[in-house]
């Protein structure tokens, strides 16, 4: 059982797992992954950490006079900036890409008006 040591508590992966609500795998893959016992536990921020998609931030998308970014259209659609991306850079038209429910192929998906 391998034991982690952050501060003065010493003890297994499990039980940080219980107590931080962190799933045991992630906390594996931080430590397989060099990351230091604060950083997988969550207390210590990673360095150089990537954010994934950033550039959906900044990303703009027109519909109905209103140029919001991706991630703009996300919070008021619940549609995720990822899949717009993706739907647009496939063609779809903004109105079907904003509307469509995520897991929805636009050939199956009947348009109305009531979106």
């Amino acid at each position: 059982m391998k034991m982690l040591k952050y501060g003065e508590k010493n003890q297994s992966l499990t039980d940080w797992s219980k107590e931080l609500n962190i799933q045991i795998k992630t906390l594996r893959y931080r430590l397989r992954s060099g990351w230091t016992p604060g950083q997988i536990l969550g207390f210590e921020e990673k360095e150089n950490q990537v954010q994934p998609y950033k550039f959906l931030r900044s990303r703009r998308l027109e519909y109905n006079g209103q140029n919001l970014t991706y991630a703009e259209w996300e919070s008021q659609t619940g549609v995720s900036a990822m899949i717009l991306y993706i739907r647009i850079k496939r063609g779809w038209k903004p109105e079907y890409a904003l509307f469509a429910p995520k897991w929805c192929r636009l050939e199956t998906w009947e348009w109305t008006s009531k979106q």
